[in-house]
């Protein structure tokens, strides 16, 4: 019997969980109905990077952002076409998570992640556009 349903993890540059907790041990905790959001940035740490990619997602290199050319802010965007201005096609059609037809555009500043396809339990909320 699990003592918690759920996991958050907002410790994006941890290096190490500690104690008995590593990438397997969550992966079981998952495997048997837990639940996990976790929170990422540029600067992951070895112990977020692992327990991805034990689930599924792989995160691109350290200190590294999306860049788009096309799609970037032009008021927000520091000159490096980091500050993404996203459409509601790249969203998820769930108007649960999304709010429905009235949305506005999100902006994204982050690091890139793919999932694996084989991952049934992936839940793409935002895709990046082709450029």
């Amino acid at each position: 019997m699990k003592s918690y349903e759920s996991l958050i993890v907002f410790a994006p540059s941890v290096e190490a969980f500690g104690g008995i907790i590593d990438a397997e041990e969550v992966k079981n905790f998952l495997d048997d109905g837990g639940n996990m959001l976790v929170a990422g940035g540029p600067n992951l740490g070895q112990a977020i990077r692992a327990l991805a990619l034990e689930n599924g997602f792989e995160f691109d290199e350290p200190n590294s952002m999306v860049i788009d050319h096309i799609n970037y802010d032009t008021h927000l965007d520091d000159g490096h076409h980091t500050t993404i201005v996203t459409t509601k096609e790249q969203l998820i059609n769930a108007h649960l998570i999304t709010g429905g037809n009235e949305l506005s555009p999100v902006l994204y500043k982050g690091v890139a992640m793919v999932s694996h396809k084989e991952n049934l339990l992936r839940l793409e909320v935002l895709r990046g556009a082709s450029t």
